[in-house]
């Protein structure tokens, strides 16, 4: 009768003691491997924006990109162009005298380009042009080498698709739409690798602390599974009562084993997140309190 009795106040201890456990473990760990060093939150994910690959790549890409946001601006302003070209045809002719055996063309041209909002493609250059002409015969053309140098104004104006600017407005909205697109999207990267990192960080604070609670958790185990089986050696219990403080210890034992992987699997992505290589993460961590929740 009297086992029957203390089993519900074993099951209560049981499941009050967690947090009693981890109150007195994390003061005595505290007290014997204090961290040499503290990292808040705020640093750590300091440390991310400078060491992870990933989120510095991220970044760069997002400043690019918030330099191109006004590319489209451009499609609408003065371009300036230029090009040159040389040419020598050694072509037979059937006139030599006349059209000689070589020619010799030299072609520049230097200007602006621009497109207009309503449509319209106005393009001015300077086109300087020399020929020389070889082999002819001088009597019958005096001048075998002349420069031509002339402005060049065309204007060219659409009539259908373009007509008052509409093909004009379409690509611009739709480079302007493109590009903020792509800054969005870049900005929604570092927000998640952020929020990755945070999420890293706090999910060692919540490893450590699963870990202290183990333990403790794990020492109030023994103690009843040592308890229940001294008094089943004198009779003083039922068998029963002797098992259920050994399946209970065993539990426990299966608790801390998973506590500790997963202090272990938190510490290598903590580091992992900075760009660090290392396996364990000695730093003192913030506390996860009511006003951070």
């Amino acid at each position: 009768m009297k086992a029957r009795l203390l089993t519900p106040l074993l099951i209560f201890n049981l499941a009050a003691g967690p947090v009693l456990a981890a109150n007195a473990a994390a003061k005595a760990d505290a007290a014997q491997n204090t961290p040499t060093r503290s990292l808040s939150l705020d640093a750590f994910v300091g440390q991310v924006q400078s060491g992870n690959d990933a989120y510095v790549s991220s970044n760069k890409k997002d400043e690019g990109l918030g330099l191109a946001v006004d590319e489209w601006k451009l499609l609408a302003r003065p371009q300036l162009i230029g090009g040159a070209e040389y040419q020598d045809d050694q072509r037979l002719t059937n006139a030599p005298k006349f059209q000689g055996t070589q020619t010799k063309t030299k072609n520049y041209n230097l200007g602006l380009h621009q497109t207009f909002d309503f449509g319209l493609d106005a393009t001015l250059t300077y086109r300087y042009t020399d020929v020389n002409i070889i082999g002819v015969d001088p009597a019958l053309f005096p001048t075998p080498q002349f420069i031509m140098a002339s402005p060049v104004l065309q204007l060219e104006q659409s009539l259908l698709r373009n007509f008052f600017g509409n093909q004009v407005t379409a690509n611009r909205n739709a480079a302007e739409a493109t590009a903020k697109g792509k800054k969005l999207s870049e900005e929604f990267n570092l927000i998640q690798m952020r929020s990755d990192a945070e999420n890293a960080y706090w999910r060692l604070v919540l490893a450590r602390k699963l870990v202290i609670a183990s333990k403790g958790n794990m020492v109030r185990a023994e103690r009843v599974n040592s308890w229940f089986s001294k008094r089943s050696q004198m009779q003083l219990s039922d068998n029963s009562d002797a098992l259920q403080g050994q399946a209970v210890y065993s539990t426990r034992k299966i608790e801390l084993q998973y506590a500790d992987d997963e202090e272990r699997a938190a510490a290598r992505a903590f580091n992992t997140m900075r760009g660090s290589g290392e396996e364990t993460g000695p730093e003192q961590l913030d506390e996860l309190s009511y006003q951070t929740i």
